[in-house]
């Protein structure tokens, strides 16, 4: 997509239109690259040189780039992003928000849009890069592209991003999560500190259901299993559907609407994260899915199923089924609540004499967004552009939708604020941004200026967060996300590989059949088969060494 650059003045229109109106990581590994050492090593050097020279011109006076001020360049150029294709996202280039980008930045951006994962490990593989990608990209491939020199170390050009700047210097967690091993950043995240997007899933009961029963909302474990046996034994009557579930997860250890919530209420750290492991009070990796405690709510769950008061099939059912199911469920975990009626509530106490805990989630930091190759013969314009992505009015923009008159999401208000209308809740908004596809930057001092409409949809989790502080897991708690040591990496990988689909199939098998008593010591010696001490040391090593770069 090319077009006309504006002009200095078109830009500043643009700029006063927009505050006085209103507004992942591919798994794949990459195979062997089919270019010869030499021929690897000519290119890496020519690219090199030509980018100095283009960076070299670009910073003389009155050249290419401004250093401050909009547009960025001074002239049109064109850059190169790849993409892995989301049928649900539709084409980058027809975005609204990629429109404006290129108007109020006065750069081309052409998109290169790789098909899957695959398609995506065959470019690193020929070395065939953009300038850059965005929202993909693993880990390994990004470290074996650095060491190959195919990749810009992102901080020699952080004079060109100080949003960045700024953040990573106010949260060195945030700065040791994104470093690689090497000590060099290769790519940027995108950051979501809002307080409603830490939290994990809300947990739901049907409300008006209770109401029609003359029942208060549970507090314990006992109360809510009270509460299902009343929907059961009035299916039919009133506004409760004759084929009604009284709660529905899917399965135990899914991080989206599974039991999780039911079982962190006996106290137990428990997470659906990627490692399924947790940090204890002192600093040492734990695993509660290891934990006999767990066994109490494992008992309870399978009471559930046994009388009927929790359904089969969510077990087996994917997300978007269970979605179609909220009309005759009585109590369920999601991420966002959909169905009328639905009120939150929990965590529940378990009579156990621990405290019960609501769950939360690592990803307020989601790792390569952007990385820019050395193809890229202007650095500096596209830290710059990086920096307008990660400013405060173009992250409300890119999560909610344009604040202008022709099309208006989001109001700034005159106290800083930014009002999120209830249009926002049309879908549709989301053909128009790129969401957590780029390096937006949703701090938490800028996520305290949000203010949600009633009928948005995350207002209710807004609520929800703010009665769940209490209960909230610590973010120490978590185990972080991060870049892992090359040594480690993909034997933590192989490792996961192995056991978190067994204690998956186990703990389900529990849930629907029993024996958790009876098979608690054959489960427990075929984590070991399978190399739980090694899994839980490596996890350890590499927070260790995250803890230590944070100072």
């Amino acid at each position: 997509m090319k077009k006309t650059m504006v002009t200095k003045a078109m830009a500043v229109l643009l700029t006063a239109a927009m505050i006085t109106a209103c507004g992942g990581n591919a798994a794949s590994t990459p195979t062997s690259g089919s270019t010869t050492a030499t021929t690897a090593a000519a290119k890496t050097e020519t690219t090199e040189t030509t980018a100095a020279a283009a960076s070299s011109a670009a910073e003389e006076e009155g050249g290419l780039f401004n250093r401050e001020g909009y547009p960025i360049v001074n002239e049109p150029i064109t850059l190169t992003i790849g993409y892995v294709a989301n049928p649900e996202a539709g084409e980058w280039a027809t975005t609204d928000y990629v429109k404006r980008l290129e108007e109020y930045s006065g750069i081309d951006l052409e998109f290169i849009e790789y098909a899957d994962g695959t398609a995506l490990s065959l470019m690193f593989a020929d070395r065939d890069y953009p300038d850059m990608i965005m929202g993909c990209g693993s880990d390994k491939q990004i470290a074996d592209a650095a060491e190959a020199g195919d990749v810009y170390a992102l901080e020699e050009y952080f004079e060109y991003a100080p949003n960045w700047v700024d953040f990573l210097e106010k949260n060195p967690g945030r700065k040791a999560s994104i470093t690689f091993p090497d000590g060099h950043i290769y790519s940027l995240p995108c950051i979501d500190e809002r307080a409603d997007y830490e939290m994990r899933d809300v947990w739901y009961i049907n409300g008006a259901w209770l109401d029609e029963l003359g029942m208060e909302i549970p507090t314990t474990v006992d109360e809510f299993y009270e509460a299902m046996k009343a929907f059961k034994e009035n299916a039919g009557k009133g506004t409760i559907p004759s084929n009604v579930e009284p709660y529905y997860a899917r399965g135990i250890t899914q991080n989206i609407g599974g039991a999780l919530d039911l079982i962190a209420s006996y106290g137990l750290r428990v997470t659906g994260e990627s490692t399924y492991a947790t940090i204890d009070d002192n600093g040492n990796v734990e695993f509660n899915f290891a934990n006999p405690e767990i066994k109490e709510p494992l008992l309870f769950i399978h009471k559930l199923v046994e009388e009927g008061l929790m359904s089969k099939d969510g077990f087996t059912d994917d997300r978007n089924t269970g979605i179609s199911k909220e009309s005759y469920e009585g109590s369920y975990s999601e991420y966002v609540g959909y169905s009328e009626g639905r009120v939150a509530f929990g965590p529940l106490d378990s009579g156990n004499g621990k405290k019960p805990i609501s769950r939360s989630q690592t990803s307020p930091i989601q790792r390569n967004k952007f990385t820019m190759f050395k193809t890229c013969q202007y650095p500096e314009v596209v830290m710059r552009l990086m920096n307008l992505i990660a400013d405060e009015e173009w992250t409300v923009y890119d999560f909610f939708g344009a604040y202008d008159e022709l099309d208006s999401c989001v109001e700034k208000r005159d106290d800083g604020t930014y009002y999120v209308k209830d249009k926002s809740n049309d879908r549709d908004h989301h053909y128009r941004t790129l969401e957590n596809n780029i390096p937006s930057l949703m701090s938490k001092e800028r996520a305290d200026k949000l203010v949600f409409a009633e009928s948005f949809e995350n207002y209710e989790r807004a609520m929800a967060a703010a009665a769940y502080d209490e209960w909230m897991m610590p973010n120490e708690n978590l185990f972080p996300s991060f870049v892992y040591s090359d040594e480690n990496r993909d034997r933590i990988s192989e490792l996961q590989g192995d056991i978190k689909p067994f204690i998956q199939q186990t703990l389900n098998g529990w849930a629907l059949n029993g024996g958790i008593e009876e098979g608690w010591d054959a489960y427990i010696d075929q984590l070991n088969v399978l190399g739980l001490e090694e899994y839980l040391t490596l996890l350890q090593e590499e927070y260790d060494r995250f803890k230590a770069n944070m100072n």
